[in-house]
């Protein structure tokens, strides 16, 4: 089998990662794959080791190689656009698409209202015309169905596990001054809260610092920039809790950090899966997060610590948590290694694509 692979770019998001940990998985085994992306990056880059990465030029000799391939698989927005024109010209091939987020939510995350009302309806009219969609959960397929109609997989959504224990354990980009940061917050006996992610305001991250002016024994750390990061700086100084407050923006590589968080806190308002939450329990850590039906879906285990999603049950939550309950944390990993292995869900893409072509074959 042949797919094609559409990215928006190769910068290191949360979609990204699954499309390089699905396509790793797809090379062990043997199947030919290759990365179309659209535009350059200047931040860290995805390396699809082994994999063919081309920038995608619109003429007609690269418009024309895609006819060799099974299956067009697009994630995002402009790939999905771009698929969806070489699809309706080259009839041969299979399109796919993947919904990584809940549309409507992610985009009002990020725009003001008029815009936000206009791009997801923009996408969800190009997704609508996209023969063959692709969700991680029941959820995400009863949300969509009523906007985009049926032949909606269920694959689901994994992690790299070996990768992520690898990340976790790769201390070369601490700093001093990281270190000193901790030494200071451990020294006045603060039990760290921890969030890697995007600060958009869909993340709740607010939560947090609004609860440190209760929680006088805690202090936070955040990894990771976005959109509100200096909003939150803002709320922090104003709360007077600026000085148990850490901000380092973006990295590398997320995962190391985790090693010095005591709880990792996922105050969301809306998760497709929840890619941070997932290494985050590779990691061992108690974790805190709001009681979305997603979680209920995704994992059984008692390890998440679920709060309405207001700060004072944020506040009685975490003040109840015991941090040292490995039976816990230990439950939500082998709950992780044994339903969302890379393997298991390639396998689960692949028939997905078996199905499709058989389909298109009748």
């Amino acid at each position: 089998m042949k797919i094609a692979m559409i990215l928006p770019s190769l910068a290191k998001s949360g979609p990204g990662i699954q499309v390089e940990s699905l396509c790793k998985e797809f090379l062990k085994k043997k199947y030919v794959v290759e990365v179309f992306y659209i535009r350059e990056t200047d931040n860290v880059s995805l390396e699809f080791y082994g994999i063919k990465k081309t920038k995608l030029h619109f003429n007609k000799g690269v418009v024309d190689s895609f006819r060799t391939f099974d299956i067009i698989h697009s994630n995002g927005f402009y790939p999905d656009l771009i698929g969806l024109l070489i699809g309706n010209y080259l009839s041969s091939t299979v399109h796919f698409t993947t919904m990584h987020n809940f549309i409507k939510e992610d985009i009002a995350s990020r725009y003001s209202k008029a815009k936000a009302k206009l791009y997801s309806s923009l996408w969800l009219a190009v997704i609508k015309k996209i023969k063959y969609k692709i969700v991680f959960t029941d959820i995400a397929k009863k949300y969509y169905q009523p906007m985009i109609g049926n032949t909606i997989y269920i694959a689901g959504s994994g992690i790299d596990i070996p990768t992520v224990e690898g990340k976790i354990n790769d201390k070369s980009e601490i700093t001093d001054e990281f270190t000193k940061a901790i030494c200071h917050f451990k020294n006045r006996n603060y039990k760290i809260i921890g969030t890697t992610s995007i600060l958009t305001s869909v993340k709740k991250i607010d939560t947090i610092i609004n609860a440190l002016v209760e929680l006088k024994d805690y202090a936070a750390i955040f990894v990771g920039g976005g959109s509100e990061e200096n909003k939150l700086i803002k709320l922090a100084t104003e709360l007077n809790v600026i000085d148990r407050c850490l901000f380092i923006g973006f990295k590398e590589n997320p995962c190391v950090y985790l090693n010095y968080f005591d709880i990792y806190a996922m105050p969301s308002s809306s998760e497709s899966f929840g890619l941070s939450l997932f290494e985050a329990i590779i990691s061992r850590l108690p974790i805190i997060c709001c009681d979305l039906p997603i979680y209920e879906e995704l994992l059984n285990a008692h390890s998440l610590h679920k709060f309405d999603g207001t700060t004072s049950d944020f506040i009685r939550v975490i003040s109840s948590i015991d941090d040292h309950d490995p039976d816990a944390t230990f439950e939500a990993y082998n709950e992780v290694k044994e339903k969302y292995s890379m393997s298991k869900i390639a396998l689960n893409y692949y028939n997905c694509y078996q199905d499709a072509l058989e389909h298109e074959r009748i």
